[in-house]
C-alpha cells in the first residue's frame, strides 16, 4: 500500500519535470483503507499479533522516515516559486502525513494485542484514520 503511494509521488514529480504539468492523482484514501484492514484483523479470531521490540523498532523507523519526507515536501513547497510545483509539494506533504499517521496507528494497534490471546485489550476507534483530516491541509 505505502509502496504504491510512494510510486505515485515519484511519477507526479517526473511528470512535472518532463512536461511542466502537475499530474498528481486525487488525494489517497490510504487511511480509510487502513481503518478497514484494522477492523478486519480485529474481527478475525484466527489473527494473533504480538509486538516485539524488533518489530516496533522497524515501524518506528518507517514512521520517522515518513515524517522526514513530509518535512522535506513542506520545505520544498515553501521554497517553490511555481504555483504548480508548490501545489504538488503541498499535496505530497499531506500524503506523507497520512503515511505517518497510518504507521503510528499500526504501532498502537499492534501494541494493544493481548499476549497469547490474539485479541485486543480495547476496541480502538482509530479517529485519526480519516483521509479528510489531511486532504487540503496547508503547512
Amino acid at each position: 500500500m505505502l509502496a504504491d503511494e510512494e510510486a505515485k509521488h515519484y511519477k507526479a514529480i517526473e511528470q512535472l519535470r518532463v512536461s511542466g504539468d502537475e499530474m498528481m492523482d486525487k488525494p489517497s484514501s490510504i487511511l480509510s483503507d487502513t481503518r478497514s484492514i484494522f477492523q478486519q484483523i480485529q474481527d478475525d479470531p484466527k489473527v494473533s499479533l504480538l509486538s516485539s521490540k524488533d518489530q516496533m523498532a522497524l515501524y518506528e523507523g518507517a514512521r520517522d522516515l515518513e515524517a522526514r519526507n513530509r518535512d522535506f515536501y513542506v520545505e520544498q513547497a515553501k521554497d517553490a516559486k511555481n504555483p504548480k510545483v508548490k501545489a504538488l509539494f503541498q499535496q505530497m506533504a499531506n500524503e506523507e502525513q497520512k503515511h505517518y499517521v497510518m504507521i503510528d496507528e499500526l504501532m498502537q494497534f499492534v501494541a494493544k494485542a493481548e499476549p497469547g490471546s490474539g485479541r485486543w485489550a480495547e476496541s480502538p476507534e482509530w479517529v485519526r484514520l480519516d483521509d479528510q483530516l489531511y486532504d487540503g491541509w496547508k503547512y
